[in-house]
């Protein structure tokens, strides 16, 4: 959302924060209100992953479309079975979405360019998959040989139960492409935090107003 004191450009990698000339003329310490601003819009973005929403744009759920038979996040799945680790019930949640280690969340920051610009961006390790749910791009992941041994045994001892896991067992069982697959492609869900809503634009004018010169203020 567009704001008339400030404009904004999204990148794939960042959102770049910035005030017109005009504007620019009546600010003073023009670099403190900049960074005021990033840390208005940085603030937005967290609370973007808490409301699963950016303004009015509520995030979609979990893979939507996909039937609630069995269902399990075959993407989140993988990752753990990559790192050595079962997989977790919670792997059947269709929500809350992009919160199960907070690491995106935590990421956002922003930075100062110059005096009259300001970007707000995701750090690393977050920065290599940020534009991915940002954008709602394709990914994918490798279907690895300790991904692969890992689900095995946490097959092998669910279907040691009497239940043979219930639910959980019946999701996880559909992950055994896992054995005939080296790699895993995903069309992520477009779910933007970076940018503006009505919030950050009464904050925005808030802050340039607090920085204007007393020439400007009458």
């Amino acid at each position: 959302m567009p704001s008339p004191t400030i404009g904004e450009k999204l990148t794939p990698n960042y959102l770049e924060l910035f005030t017109s000339k005009k504007i620019r003329r009546n600010i003073e310490r023009k670099r403190d209100a900049m960074a005021a601003i990033g840390a208005a819009y940085s603030s937005q973005a967290q609370k973007a992953f808490r409301d699963e929403r950016l303004g009015d744009e509520k995030w979609p759920e979990r893979f939507p479309g996909r039937s609630d038979k069995d269902f399990i996040n075959d993407a989140g799945a993988l990752n753990e079975l990559n790192r050595g680790k079962p997989v977790t019930k919670r792997k059947m949640d269709r929500r809350p979405v992009l919160r199960d280690s907070g690491t995106l969340a935590a990421s956002i920051d922003f930075q100062p360019v110059g005096e009259n610009k300001v970007r707000v961006y995701a750090t690393p390790p977050a920065d290599e998959y940020a534009g991915v749910h940002q954008w709602g791009l394709d990914d994918s992941q490798p279907i690895t040989l300790l991904a692969r041994d890992t689900l095995k045994e946490q097959l092998r001892e669910l279907s040691g139960e009497k239940s043979r896991g219930g639910q959980f067992g019946a999701a996880l069982r559909t992950l055994g492409y896992f054995f005939s697959q080296d790699e895993l492609f995903i069309s992520v869900a477009e779910r933007p935090f970076l940018g503006g809503t009505i919030e950050t634009l009464e904050e925005t004018a808030r802050i340039l107003e607090e920085h204007a010169t007393k020439d400007n203020t009458g």
